[in-house]
């Protein structure tokens, strides 16, 4: 319950209230991710499941401008994956 002077006399509700402010501030940069690096990557890569997840929940905000997949073997699996992920 906040005190007269507008602060929280609880310190569980206090820490409570600073991560939700941390978590809302690590959502907000993730939704603003621009570059993506994943290394051996694979199919199943980073870059493929945050790509996918940005897409998933900040359709209209996602702001990736530059993914790069370092795989010495991608042009065996690229074009199973990454066709449906490239505008």
């Amino acid at each position: 319950m906040p005190s007269i002077h507008g602060r929280m006399d609880d310190p569980e509700q206090h820490e409570q209230i600073q991560q939700r402010e941390i978590m809302g501030m690590c959502w907000e940069k993730l939704g603003s991710v621009e570059k993506i690096c994943s290394l051996g990557c694979g199919p199943g890569n980073d870059a493929v499941g945050l790509t996918a997840f940005l897409r998933s929940h900040f359709s209209s905000k996602v702001c990736v401008k530059e993914i790069l997949m370092l795989d010495y073997v991608i042009n065996e699996w690229k074009s199973a994956i990454l066709n449906d992920l490239i505008p």
